[in-house]
């Protein structure tokens, strides 16, 4: 009986051995598994910058000269002005050992991005250089850069005319040289208006002689567009265009943008405005000088003599003060101690890369939300 006892428990002693034996050789055999794998993955380093980018889910394109041609899967910043720093500063690390001791560039032409990593031989280190700046992203305003890149000028409204005075400006880029019948009983007013027709229209012109802001009044009988004139309610208007961007009937009024014109309903008057929505060469010129030189008469005096088309000028060169303002072009010179951050662009201005790097860096004043020809609407109804 002992023996057999005996016998049982060596047999189950030997059955736990070899169970435990196996599970150890399984157990050597994944960690000499996973250990192959990793020497696999440190042995298989990206060759060429293709898998680089490709394995940072962005899109090579072509490489030339040690340039780069991508499409970052990211911006430099979100749509909310959070810094995509980390993302950039990864893939630049992962693309130097395929560059040692030479200079590259990462350029991205959809999204308007140049990165050039340089490499300084006398320090034996890189140094990273975006759109032109070295430590991009404590110079950059990330709420700046995602507000320029989202603005935009209105939706525009398809609306008709007939109105003679309208289609007779627009025909002559806001001239009224077609327009000598009807430009009757001219006077002209205390606030600068030149009124017409026993005061059924009024308007403001331009250094240059063109007009700027028609008024309608409430003399006026014809049609402004086509199915309202001065009789007709702002409740109506909005029936027959709901898509104003302007105003609204608690407000009073109903403003909107079209193809031509800015139109400002009211129950007393029609406010309209003509616009231009087109690269500004001339200004952005200027303005560039201005931020190099910083020499506020020569600026001042450039726009007086280059762009005619202003709204108001006003300038005191004993203090640096300068007020300037071109509602019909999405911009203003509003400058006091010679600081050009007074330069203040709007969500009509016409955007391009010259301006929104200036935007990105703080150097001048973005107002995205901001529209300024209704801003110069409010100031004359508030100041009628």
């Amino acid at each position: 009986m002992k023996n057999r006892n005996l016998l049982k428990a060596i047999i189950l002693f030997l059955i736990i051995l070899f169970f435990f034996t196996l599970v150890f050789m399984i157990y050597l055999i994944k960690i000499s598994s996973n250990n192959s794998q990793v020497a696999s993955i440190k042995n298989e380093e990206p060759e060429s910058a293709k898998e680089v980018i490709e394995i940072s889910k962005s899109e090579f394109l072509k490489e030339e000269d040690n340039k780069i041609y991508l499409k970052f899967s990211e911006n430099l910043y979100d749509d909310n002005g959070n810094s995509n720093e980390s993302y950039f500063n990864k893939l630049i690390d992962e693309l130097k050992p395929l560059y040692k001791n030479r200079s590259f560039n990462l350029i991205d032409e959809t999204k308007n991005i140049n990165i050039y990593i340089k490499y300084l031989e006398n320090d034996n280190k890189y140094t990273i250089i975006i759109n032109g700046t070295e430590n991009y992203f404590k110079q950059v305003n990330g709420k700046n850069y995602a507000d320029v890149r989202n603005v935009s000028i209105a939706d525009k409204t398809v609306m008709y005319t007939k109105n003679e005075i309208l289609i007779g400006l627009v025909a002559r880029d806001m001239s009224p040289g077609l327009l000598r019948d009807v430009l009757i009983d001219e006077k002209v007013l205390e606030n600068g208006y030149i009124s017409y027709n026993d005061d059924k229209f009024r308007f403001r012109t331009t250094l240059i002689k063109t007009v700027r802001n028609i008024i309608f009044t409430e003399k006026y009988d014809d049609d402004i567009i086509v199915n309202v004139n001065m009789k007709t309610p702002l409740k109506q208007i909005l029936e027959l265009y709901p898509d104003n961007v302007f105003g609204s009937l608690n407000e009073n009024y109903l403003g909107y943008l079209t193809k031509d014109y800015y139109y400002f309903f009211y129950d007393d008057e029609v406010s309209v405005y003509g616009y231009t929505y087109d690269d500004e060469t001339k200004f952005e010129k200027y303005l560039t000088e201005y931020l190099e030189s910083k020499d506020l008469d020569q600026f001042v005096n450039s726009l007086q003599k280059g762009l005619k088309y202003y709204d108001y000028c006003e300038y005191d060169p004993e203090i640096g003060k300068a007020h300037i303002m071109y509602s019909n072009r999405g911009f203003e010179i509003n400058i006091e101690e010679n600081n050009p951050k007074g330069i203040v662009l709007y969500s009509n201005y016409h955007f391009t890369d010259t301006t929104r790097e200036y935007v990105e860096k703080g150097l001048i004043t973005l107002k995205a939300n901001e529209d300024s020809v209704e801003k110069i609407e409010k100031e004359r109804r508030n100041n009628r």
